[in-house]
């Protein structure tokens, strides 16, 4: 924080209009085009007085960034703007399909056995007009994902869903990117050649080295470490490496061995690991799996340093930590991101959308979970008698948009990180009972300003800022994350 001193020396004609704030050992600086700029404490000391010279790299600095008021060009942080928010412009470009049941499904629970998952797959006509309304959307990409508790077991769905995308996609022109969730239970060649021939990705569960793995496969379901490996290796054999990806569950015990976890995906050859913090339906926060965002942080901020010196001793390897590289899209790159994940750019119900099996609509993954706990209270209709303009300019829509906005929150109008982050009013209504979230309390809020605090600590030294800009170089990764 600014002291009485520095108010008093602080000059307002000479400093643009910007937020700060304190690192480590520096100060950061950034503004709502997306620029930013870390200054040491006597740097700082002379930008808020206007005291910084013209002859300096300092005032280069500070003036390509858009943060000395005199020096300001409007049109190019305008440009900038209208770049970095492209997404605002398009309809929802995610889309997750929950073809069958999900873990939580309280029939299936009840009735548990191969007959009761027969009243829980998304049926033919349904996935029909999923389909024609998601390739309705304004979006020049679409990215469907499917899901459920293992999306294959509905092969006809999927073949349906596949085969129909990507007609349609091609007639209008559009990108299509198709992803499926499973974990492999279901999996066999024949249906391993018919995804592969149509350029489907996958994305599996590895929870960590094989102990670990297969210790929590009782917490949260799915397949085996071997298993997993087989089916991983097999792909990675007949497709170019960018067509798996596995998210990590973390527990308590997840936490006590960062590296091991890193070393069992590297020994896999997979390109990257996804830390994420637990979710409040998802994971069991109250139980002894349970965590909290300071034992989070200090697992994360383990796990990065480890990776970024993995990758400067290999030189040429590329292996990323995505929560991370989310961030680091934004912070490095000056158009879009394309991502949907962690509240950065959350775009519930427009920037995604989520279909129930049975032909529920809802504005997020996360919104659609709450429905296996009778909680319908975003939901929008069913697909069924829906159509595309109706679904988007719903009432809940328009509400999740007004709670989206940075500028309604006091908290996060005025934080440093407010062009590289954002919120999940959904995610704040599961964990705070309110869509506008109370930030100061916020868990999710806690634990993205200290991996942010992490990355900008780190972001001066030449070298890890080199391994960091590897991350988003366009062509290097394809995208296989999206938001749960």
């Amino acid at each position: 924080m600014l002291t009485k001193e520095d108010l008093k020396s602080f000059d307002a004609k000479k400093v643009a209009p910007c937020y700060f704030r304190k690192l480590s050992n520096a100060y950061l600086l950034t503004n709502d085009a997306g620029k930013h700029c870390i200054l040491k404490e006597d740097e700082f000391q002379s930008f808020i007085q206007g005291k910084v010279s013209e002859d300096t790299g300092l005032h280069k600095r500070l003036k390509k960034g858009g943060f000395l008021r005199e020096w300001l060009d409007f049109q190019a942080l305008i440009r900038t703007w209208r770049e970095r928010n492209a997404s605002l412009y398009f309809g929802p470009q995610l889309h997750t399909l929950n073809v069958t049941c999900g873990i939580n499904c309280p029939r299936c629970k009840e009735q548990p056995g191969d007959e009761s998952h027969k009243a829980c797959l998304m049926a033919k006509p349904v996935a029909e007009k999923i389909i024609k309304n998601i390739f309705e959307s304004t979006s020049p990409s679409i990215t469907i994902v499917l899901q459920g508790k293992d999306p294959l077991l509905n092969w006809e769905a999927v073949k349906i869903i596949i085969d129909r995308s990507l007609h349609t996609g091609q007639r209008l022109d559009k990108k299509v990117a198709l992803i499926v969730e499973t974990d492999f239970s279901s999996m066999s060649r024949t249906k391993l050649d018919f995804l592969i021939s149509n350029n489907v990705q996958f994305c599996t569960y590895l929870n960590g080295p094989e102990w670990l793995h297969d210790k929590l496969i009782g917490v949260f379901g799915g397949n085996s470490f071997k298993n997993t490996v087989h089916w991983w290796q097999e792909i990675k054999s007949r497709k170019a490496q960018h067509g798996i990806g596995a998210f990590i569950r973390l527990t308590r015990e997840s936490l006590k061995c960062p590296k091991e976890i890193v070393d069992a995906y590297v020994e896999l050859g997979a390109r990257g690991i996804y830390l994420r913090y637990q979710h409040p339906m998802r994971d069991r926060r109250d139980s002894e799996e349970g965590y909290s965002p300071e034992d989070f942080l200090d697992f994360y901020r383990t796990c990065l340093n480890y990776i970024v010196d993995k990758n400067l001793a290999k030189g040429d390897s590329l292996f990323f930590e995505q929560t991370a590289r989310f961030f680091l899209t934004k912070i490095l790159k000056t158009g879009a991101s394309g991502t949907v994940d962690l509240g950065l750019l959350s775009g519930a119900g427009l920037s995604q959308m989520a279909y129930e099996f049975d032909g529920g609509v809802y504005p997020s993954d996360e919104a659609r979970m709450l429905s296996y706990a009778g909680d319908e209270t975003f939901k929008i209709a069913n697909v069924v008698g829906l159509d595309y303009v109706n679904m988007v300019s719903h009432p809940v829509v328009k509400t999740l948009a007004v709670a989206s906005c940075l500028e309604n929150q006091p908290e996060c109008s005025r934080c440093a990180f407010k062009p590289f982050c954002g919120i999940s009013p959904i995610y704040n209504y599961l964990e705070q009972g309110d869509v506008f979230g109370r930030m100061p309390l916020n868990e999710r809020c806690q634990v993205k300003k200290g991996i942010l605090d992490h990355i900008f600590d780190k972001l001066p030294d030449p070298l890890v800022k080199e391994v960091f800009e590897s991350w988003v170089k366009p062509g290097n990764v394809v995208e296989l994350f999206h938001q749960e």
